[in-house]
């Protein structure tokens, strides 16, 4: 059997979910400085949910 097809989505999804948690953290670390810069982060989160 050709496990190839099989590896080739695993691959894909363990590196689209490692991905996605690296900018979920960036995206954290960047909602911290804008706390500590004096913004409100729940207008903004607000602002995103209505748009």
């Amino acid at each position: 059997m050709n496990y190839s097809k099989e590896l080739i989505p695993l691959f894909l999804v363990s590196h689209v979910h490692h991905a996605g948690r690296q900018a979920a953290e960036h995206f954290t670390i960047l909602l911290d400085s804008l706390t500590l810069s004096g913004v409100d982060v729940r207008l903004i989160s607000a602002d995103a949910h209505q748009g």
